[in-house]
């Protein structure tokens, strides 16, 4: 039952969402079971009780805070609509996480946290690492291959359905007698040949891994993940409650019951048959609410899916947090610390894509239209591609080293665009230069082009010469041929007309 010191703040819990005090009250110490057509109310021990109430409170506080977004979002003034989709209006977003994140005794929570740092990582991976190269590849750039790891078997051990982390979870949960003993040997016994989970009985004593320390832990205790950054020991204790951490049906009913259909609760907690806008499901965007067990976990990752699709809609730009030191002190910098980061973030594989690479691209097309008034009129009957690579020579930009040429757009060294300034600028005396230096490029590529075309010509006359002549060899190896089989034809008959004549003359000699 509830204490007298306790009936003060739900007197004032209830007054405040309009909701009955006795209705609450029954619902927070019990819960109805129905049981074919009996209907029984089951008194909840002290501790189920108060998991009970907390967890209404933080679901409540989740939906509060849902709302009060929604009445941002409601009231910002957006008027600039998406030239390719008038459903989407522009948008510049900030997103800031939680650094990977780790402790003397690391759960659930930092599971979570951790998990996301993963995506977040995988996503950085592929915008910086591969999509970079990919394009130079695309564009037929002459490109070195830069080799990167990424964290694909981190994330199948987190996300494979039916064996993967979260799908063992989610199966304890809805089992009537589901443990955190059963859910993490499972995990250690099905996923054992995944490289990235390493069991707590095959650490060596002298490591020292974050959350193990010097303490063993069963295999049906804890785990340890080999994230990108570091490995990490997962107590799994408690797991499964935290997970479940949802309101039951009884309390729900009765949020929904409020009265005061303009009040706060009634906008939380729309009576059955209103949409919901703040229902919280494991389903992607667009799907229809289902009868699916939905968990905290579940709940995160749809939530984790969503912001990626989000994510992969944008052109991101990144900014890396490192920490100095494990103690989280000013002034000190663990060297191997700090150089361990950047080698599992990816960060050194990206400096030396951006150190060779060509951050700055261009196309043909958009030189072509802004610079062609600019230069002398013989430039502006050029294509765009001839046109682009005049300009960047008559600006001493050396190809290969300060720029490349593409298949639709030029690619520019980190810094070597801002040449492209001396144009716009129209010094008359620039000008003069650069319009000097691009005849003078022009002559010598048509002559060039002369010569290669009168080389090419040359070339392919030999060509044509080699090839007439295989051609005759190959007929004159014909025709001999020909001959020596049709003399070999006149061997063998002749052959068998003596061998015919030898065997009349013998039969003659006989009669």
């Amino acid at each position: 039952e509830i204490g007298e010191s306790a009936k003060p703040s739900l007197d004032a819990f209830c007054k405040l969402v309009g909701i009955s005090i006795d209705d609450f009250s029954k619902a927070l110490l019990q819960r109805r079971m129905t049981v074919g057509d009996q209907v029984y109310d089951i008194p909840l021990q002290k501790h189920d009780a108060e998991f009970a109430r907390d967890t209404l409170a933080k679901a409540m506080y989740q939906r509060l805070f849902d709302y009060v977004v929604k009445l941002i979002n409601r009231g910002m003034p957006i008027n600039q609509k998406n030239k390719d989709d008038d459903d989407k209006p522009l948008f510049i977003g900030i997103l800031d996480i939680s650094g990977f994140e780790y402790f003397d005794n690391n759960g659930f929570e930092q599971f979570l946290i951790n998990y996301c740092n993963e995506k977040i990582q995988q996503y950085f991976v592929q915008q910086i690492l591969n999509s970079e190269q990919q394009i130079y590849l695309l564009e037929g750039l002459r490109w070195k291959t830069v080799h990167f790891s990424d964290n694909f078997k981190c994330l199948e051990l987190i996300e494979l359905k039916t064996h993967g982390l979260l799908s063992l979870l989610q199966e304890q949960c809805m089992l009537p007698k589901g443990s955190d003993t059963r859910f993490t040997s499972n995990l250690t016994k099905i996923m054992v040949t995944n490289e990235k989970l390493i069991l707590c009985n095959k650490v060596g004593k002298k490591e020292n891994i974050p959350g193990l320390g010097q303490r063993r832990f069963k295999n049906d205790e804890a785990f340890i993940i080999r994230h990108f950054a570091a490995d990490v020991c997962y107590q799994t204790r408690g797991w499964l409650g935290k997970n479940n951490d949802g309101i039951h049906n009884d309390l729900e009913i009765v949020l929904r019951g409020c009265e005061d259909e303009d009040g706060l609760l009634s906008k939380l907690y729309p009576k059955e048959g209103k949409e919901d806008e703040f229902e919280i499901t494991p389903q992607g965007k667009g799907e229809k609410k289902s009868s699916r067990f939905s968990t905290i976990s579940s709940t995160f990752q749809s939530h984790l899916n969503g912001l990626m699709e989000t994510l992969d809609g944008t052109e991101s730009h990144f900014i890396r947090c490192i920490n100095p030191n494990l103690h989280r002190k000013p002034g000190k910098i663990n060297r191997t610390g700090v150089l361990t980061q950047l080698r599992c973030s990816g960060m050194l594989e990206a400096l030396r894509i951006m150190q060779a690479g060509f951050p700055t691209r261009c196309l043909f097309t958009d030189l072509y239209a802004r610079y062609k008034d600019m230069c002398p009129p013989e430039m502006s009957s050029l294509n765009p591609k001839l046109f682009s690579e005049a300009l960047l020579v008559a600006l001493d930009l050396e190809g290969g080293s300060d720029f490349q040429m593409g298949l639709s757009r030029v690619f520019f060294r980190a810094g070597k665009a801002a040449m492209m300034d001396d144009i716009i600028n129209g010094d008359p005396a620039v000008m003069a230069k650069v319009a000097a230096k691009i005849r003078k490029w022009l002559a010598r590529k048509r002559w060039m082009q002369f010569i290669w075309g009168v080389v090419s010509i040359n070339r392919l006359g030999a060509l044509i010469e080699d090839i007439r002549e295989e051609k005759r060899r190959q007929e004159e190896a014909k025709r001999l041929a020909s001959e020596e089989y049709q003399m070999e034809l006149r061997r063998k008959r002749e052959e068998e007309e003596r061998l015919l004549r030898e065997e009349l003359k013998r039969k003659e000699e006989e009669e």
